[in-house]
Parts: C-alpha cells; sequence; structure tokens
C-alpha cells in the first residue's frame, strides 16, 4: 500500500487538473503528500514518487497496521487539510521473523511516520501572513509539523503512540536568495538532525516553502 507520495509537477499552473485527476485514485484515508513544481525532463509535466508498505507480514486483528491523522476542521492548532492527503500516516512493520520473537510479536514492530508537506498558513483562517515573510511562513510550517508529531507521540489519542525519532526534513524554497533563511530557521529548531534543502521554482499556491519530513 502507498503511505506517502511526493506530487511533482513542471508548472504549478496544471496544479488544479492535476489535483483532480490525483484526488479520484483515493478514498477517505489518502498517503500524506508533499506538492511543488520542480524541473522535469522535456516532455514530462508531472511525476509520482511513491513510497509504500508491505503490510502482509503483520497478523490478522493484531491491531497493527496503517493509521492517518486528518486535520478536517478549523483549528488553532494545526491547518485543516486543504486537499486530497492525510497530514501524517504512521505503518507499522515487522523486524525480527525469528521463533523467538513471534512468541513477542508486538515488542518487535517498529512504526514508520510520515507527514505531508506543511505550508506556512496560520490556522484558525488558513491564510499567510500578512504581510508576507519567509521567516514567519518557515517557523509557522515547523510548528505544524512539531504539533503534528505531538500528536503521534500521544498514546491518548487514536492512533498515538509513536516512540521514533526524526531523521532529516526536507525544505522546498521558491526563491534562491531565502536559502541563507531557511538554514537559519532550521539551525534554530534542530541543529543536531540533518536536513536537505532543495530548491524548487515554484511551491504550491505561491507559498513562499514547503517543509517534510523525508520518506
Amino acid at each position: 500500500q502507498i503511505q506517502h507520495q511526493n506530487f511533482l509537477l513542471a508548472d504549478m499552473a496544471d496544479f488544479p487538473t492535476a489535483n483532480k485527476a490525483y484526488s479520484a485514485f483515493f478514498g477517505s484515508s489518502p498517503p500524506s503528500r508533499a506538492c511543488v513544481a520542480v524541473v522535469l525532463p522535456p516532455n514530462q509535466r508531472v511525476r509520482l514518487e511513491a513510497m509504500g508498505y508491505d503490510d502482509s507480514q503483520l497478523p490478522e486483528r493484531s491491531g497493527l497496521g496503517r493509521s492517518a491523522l486528518h486535520v478536517q476542521s478549523i483549528s488553532y492548532w494545526a491547518p485543516a487539510n486543504i486537499g486530497p492527503y492525510s497530514q501524517a500516516v504512521m505503518v507499522s512493520s515487522k523486524h525480527d521473523k525469528s521463533p523467538a520473537a513471534q512468541l513477542n510479536f508486538r515488542s518487535q514492530v517498529g512504526h514508520r511516520l510520515t507527514i505531508a508537506g506543511q505550508i506556512g498558513l496560520i490556522p484558525p483562517t488558513l491564510t499567510l501572513p500578512c504581510p508576507r515573510s519567509f521567516v514567519e511562513e518557515a517557523v509557522l510550517s515547523l510548528q505544524h509539523v512539531r504539533r503534528v508529531l505531538a500528536v503521534l507521540k500521544s498514546s491518548s489519542t487514536a492512533g498515538g503512540g509513536w516512540e521514533g525519532w526524526v531523521e532529516g526534513v526536507i525544505c522546498w524554497y521558491a526563491r534562491s536568495e531565502d536559502l541563507p533563511l531557511a538554514r537559519s530557521v532550521w539551525e534554530a529548531h534542530a541543529v543536531t538532525v540533518r536536513t536537505l534543502t532543495v530548491y524548487s521554482g515554484s511551491v504550491t499556491h505561491g507559498i513562499l516553502s514547503e517543509w517534510k519530513l523525508p520518506d
């Protein structure tokens, strides 16, 4: 099954048409997703990068498998989903297939978490900061990431109890001159975690940057 997809466009002007076609393939619990415009090979307008998982090794009725987080109403803690994606998807995977591990299956299960690309919207209004500011949008984006992670870590929430760690963060930024600001914002949030920064000529809806945990 698909856990996460990077939805890459050659031109963000194609987003409405491409997004409509994309949404037809997923139901009420779609994969997490990031959507940006990047330089694609000639004559290629859309590319999908998908990360999947194999749930065939999980016992039936084990309570393990896939869980997704949806923010479907206006709130103050994180932006609502504005497209056909989940804010986060967590899947279970079995690491040890030895006979001994079979006796304590749940302790041998790890959880892989992906989070949708986060943009700097103000949650209660789903609007951008005014006046526009790369730093403010980036800080809001990372705040959304932290709050989604907090929900997934809390054992009191549905699908919670995640105990993993962040391997890195990907930042797509729309203007090349904002690269030093992107690095500064990230260093102020998580100095010990590596980050991969990718330049993009256009980010969804004219956003200045989009941030996500890596696949």
